[in-house]
């Protein structure tokens, strides 16, 4: 008898195809994921994207051909002014930036430009112009000694000039006796001080967003199963009347959801909300759109309450594990990096950290705000189409 029970239910499971995703195909999928993460992590593998200001002199150029040099560092922005540096950070297209100044002395002072929702970043590029001034400032302070004589003492043949530079690189900093100081540097976060909890109190909003909509969406499946769309079939409407009905409910329930989570964090973690707050109503009625149109088309496209449920959770969890929810992108592979761009829970967390976080312009938001939005109105259209079939 217990042989025949095992055989129904390996059965079941095989028929199942829902549930042999979650059984045997998202764990493997999730290892790979924090797998790829925490090993991206530890073992050195981390790139940061770094824009970089120098003075437009012989010793500020020398430093930024160095900075260059260090395999865990993208260079994507290299400019003479802040501006730029402080611009790029801001809106996301470096995770940290670095500004060299000429100080007392002709000395090298260093200012980072941090993102406070990408805080390993800051301490990737602080220990990496740390080692950078320690390794190569002997060698820079020669080479502005001999630019001098260059230029008010002795010609130097292109021939000579080679030849020095190769003998500069292969200097030993120990043994070059110049003042080697640890180097000045100061952090500076790009839009103020801001909560570090403020990241994951949009990125779980996300999550929760989806989780709690496909919830709702669900009943979509009791609709059908009770004969609710039967008798709506005669009606005017049709049977995509509970679909508006229920697209609008979820968008409000979303709403509600993320007014509790934003309250919390301005109560508790100092999340600055009374200064972003229509930014904040914009973008989580923009969320809120997208969870209840997601969850409403994969809803309508199942044929079973089961199935739905298992199909939802699947694509809801990927969504938050690769777009941001669970550990912010930037630990991320760029392969990973990059598919999770494409999704929702990515566009929700850019749009709130553009402004919030970043201190960018409001009419930051307006791309990522305009893609949930039509992400949502397009999954409610597919949910309708979806019914009138029934």
């Amino acid at each position: 008898m217990r042989l025949a029970v095992i055989r129904t239910l390996f059965l079941n499971l095989l028929r199942d195809r829902s549930a042999l995703a979650m059984a045997f195909i998202l764990p493997p999928i999730f290892f790979a994921v924090f797998a790829s993460i925490f090993a991206n992590t530890t073992s050195g593998d981390l790139t940061v994207k770094t824009a970089i200001a120098v003075p437009d002199t012989q010793m500020g150029r020398y430093f930024a051909s160095g900075m260059e040099r260090i395999d865990r560092l993208d260079i994507v922005l290299t400019a003479t002014t802040e501006d730029p540096v402080r611009r790029a950070v801001r809106l996301g297209e470096a995770d940290a930036g670095l500004i060299v100044r000429v100080g007392e002395d002709d000395r090298l002072e260093f200012e980072i430009v941090s993102d406070p929702s990408r805080r390993i970043a800051e301490r990737m590029l602080e220990s990496a112009v740390t080692e950078m001034a320690g390794r190569n400032a002997p060698q820079a302070r020669l080479q502005e000694a001999i630019s001098f004589l260059q230029e008010e003492v002795i010609t130097f043949t292109p021939d000579q000039q080679r030849a020095i530079g190769e003998q500069l690189s292969e200097l030993d900093p120990a043994d070059i006796d110049l003042d080697s100081t640890a180097p000045q540097v100061t952090i500076t976060p790009v839009a103020g001080a801001v909560s570090s909890a403020s990241y994951y109190a949009i990125a779980v909003a996300m999550l929760f967003l989806f989780l709690s909509s496909l919830q709702g969406a669900l009943t979509l499946i009791e609709s059908r199963e009770s004969g609710i769309f039967d008798r709506l079939a005669v009606s005017p409407g049709g049977p995509a009347v509970v679909v508006d009905g229920s697209f609008a409910f979820l968008t409000l329930q979303g709403l509600a959801q993320g007014a509790i989570i934003f309250a919390l964090g301005w109560l508790a973690f100092d999340v600055p909300v009374l200064n972003y707050l229509w930014v904040i109503f914009v973008i989580v009625l923009c969320a809120a759109l997208a969870a209840a149109g997601i969850t409403l088309a994969i809803v309508a496209l199942c044929q079973t309450r089961r199935q739905a449920h298992s199909i939802g959770t699947i694509l809801i969890l990927l969504m938050a594990a690769l777009g941001g929810s669970m550990a912010p992108r930037i630990l991320m592979p760029e392969t990973f990096q990059t598919i999770g761009a494409l999704t929702p829970n990515a566009w929700g967390i850019e749009a709130f950290s553009g402004v919030v976080i970043r201190g960018g312009d409001v009419t930051t938001i307006l791309p990522w705000c305009v893609a949930l939005a039509l992400t949502g109105i397009a999954g409610m259209l597919i949910a309708r189409l979806a019914v009138n079939r029934y």
